[in-house]
């Protein structure tokens, strides 16, 4: 998972990008829209609010099983990730350091993947 997570990086691809690309191809779809349009799920929202993994992984989880979503498993995935990370807010998930895009990104981005790879029950 983590060359194709370096090879959307080198195509250009934010965080929720590479989720949603991802995802999709874990449940063989193919969406280039959903995926172009997740570019403004980038940088919390491009202000640093809701980080982009967090509201992109839960697109996808809402897009391959809303029910399962709805039941709770949203939840669970917010609370996963602000209990490993410690915020769901990208400005503070990154802070004033200018290369925490480059190191923490890369990192939160494939825990994501592998936590919602787990819970719906994909392949990686």
């Amino acid at each position: 998972m983590e060359e194709r997570l370096f090879e959307l990086k080198l195509k250009g691809y934010c965080c929720s990008q590479i989720i949603t690309e991802i995802c999709l191809e874990m449940m063989e779809m193919d969406s280039p829209e959903l995926i172009a349009a997740s570019e403004g799920l980038c940088d919390g929202a491009r202000c640093g609010g809701t980080c982009g993994v967090v509201t992109a992984g839960l697109a996808v989880m809402y897009l391959a099983n809303r029910d399962e979503a709805k039941k709770g498993m949203d939840m669970e995935f917010v609370e996963w990730f602000e209990g490993v990370f410690g915020s769901t807010m990208c400005n503070e998930l990154l802070g004033d350091d200018p290369g925490a895009k480059s190191t923490k990104c890369p990192m939160m981005v494939e825990a994501a993947l592998t936590w919602l790879a787990d819970m719906m029950e994909w392949e990686c």
